[in-house]
């Protein structure tokens, strides 16, 4: 069964006197485990199905189903304790909360769930081994290297073991070195803890790396291969 299905799934927003349809009865299934990549022109609408995928926002009308969960059957609040229970989000521009050490960034996912357990937080602190920030744990953002700052956010959203990793340009502010290393150990990472992920990218690598790359283009999905891109 698809970890991940969009059925029918309409939005649109008013500008000025003018209704701009979004989101046009898009559909899509991601299976368990599975990374697709995501791609559209600036202003298709990704960041918007980014949100209605997490329950940020819902839909006009159609179905969003995360692990079995029907999020547009629930109310406001019931969405957004699923969200900080089952969805991890990494950002372009880090998000971190520059009063918090790496430490407290990393734990917050799992204190905002409620979990205060000494288990859960070893668990939870863990994730920065493997990121190999371990023995920065005291440390404030401000003094982090953009590729650290982006591998703090990255043991953030997978601390509390999402079922859904949500990823919006990770790469983006990154020279391309360190985003071959941030993309390699993101993709390593949900690898092997089964998290299925959806991340919009133009980064080539991501492409190459993800199950599959799906497009954005008037409202609607469509599916492609990472080699028509390179054409």
């Amino acid at each position: 069964m698809s970890h991940v299905i969009l059925e029918g799934l309409t939005r649109s927003f008013r500008e000025g006197n003018s209704t701009r349809q979004v989101l046009r009865g898009l559909d899509l299934a991601i299976d368990p485990g599975e990374f697709v990549a995501l791609l559209g022109r600036s202003g298709a609408g990704k960041s918007t199905l980014l949100n209605v995928i997490s329950g940020i926002d819902i839909p006009d009308s159609g179905r969003v189903v995360v692990g079995g969960t029907d999020l547009t059957a629930l109310d406001d609040e019931r969405r957004t304790l699923f969200r900080r229970e089952h969805v991890g989000f990494v950002f372009q521009s880090f998000n971190l909360v520059p009063t918090l050490t790496v430490a407290e960034n990393v734990l917050l996912p799992v204190t905002l769930a409620g979990d205060r357990s000494a288990g859960r937080r070893d668990e939870a602190l863990a994730v920065l081994d493997e990121v190999g920030l371990s023995d920065r744990h005291d440390a404030f953002p401000d003094v982090l290297s953009g590729g650290e700052q982006q591998r703090v956010a990255i043991a953030r959203a997978l601390a509390h073991k999402p079922l859904l990793l949500l990823a919006d340009e990770p790469t983006g502010n990154l020279d391309y070195d360190t985003g071959r290393q941030v993309m390699g150990l993101l993709h390593g990472l949900v690898t092997k803890l089964g998290t299925t992920m959806l991340v919009v990218t133009h980064d080539r690598d991501f492409l190459d790396a993800s199950d599959r790359v799906v497009e954005m283009r008037d409202g609607v999905l469509r599916e492609v291969s990472a080699e028509y891109f390179r054409s």
